[in-house]
């Protein structure tokens, strides 16, 4: 199945998430509170963030910032990257006080279908410990996996 035939699935996750809103960041004033949020539920020093997901980013083609929200506050976070047919997701996050709530397959569902207008026919992440079970639960099948190199301390 291609990811437009999933188009009814991954709705359902989304409004699985009750109070989810979720907003397209455009600028400067939503892109705070998105990569706040995104830090923050992966555990990073949020003095990084604006490193890493800055206004350039945002104004690239294919790249699409989502921010939930659950009673108007920051809640989680997935970031589309549109390369050809395929969906990338990236920077799936809940912030720790909204896990267990569903938010991130809502979440990585929005990624997906916001890849549908720009003709994405699959979608691909990378799974940390905690999302695999959320996304094998959506169907993501694993294909491959990565060596974790730490320095020894």
């Amino acid at each position: 199945d291609g990811l437009a035939d999933r188009r009814d699935e991954l709705a359902k996750f989304r409004s699985a998430a009750a109070g989810l809103e979720i907003e397209t960041v455009t600028d400067l004033g939503g892109l705070v509170p998105y990569r706040e949020t995104a830090f923050e539920g992966f555990g990073i020093p949020v003095a990084a963030a604006k490193l890493f997901l800055t206004e350039s980013l945002l104004a690239l083609p294919g790249v699409i910032c989502l921010l939930g929200r659950i009673d108007g506050a920051p809640a989680c976070t997935s970031m589309l990257i549109q390369t050809g047919t395929v969906a990338g997701i990236y920077w799936v996050a809940t912030h720790e006080r909204f896990r267990g709530r569903g938010l991130g397959a809502a979440m990585t569902a929005a990624a997906a279908e916001a890849g549908l207008p720009y003709g994405a026919e699959l979608a691909s992440l990378q799974a940390s410990r905690m999302g695999r079970p959320v996304y094998q639960r959506m169907g993501f099948e694993t294909v491959g996996t990565y060596v974790d190199f730490r320095r020894a301390t």
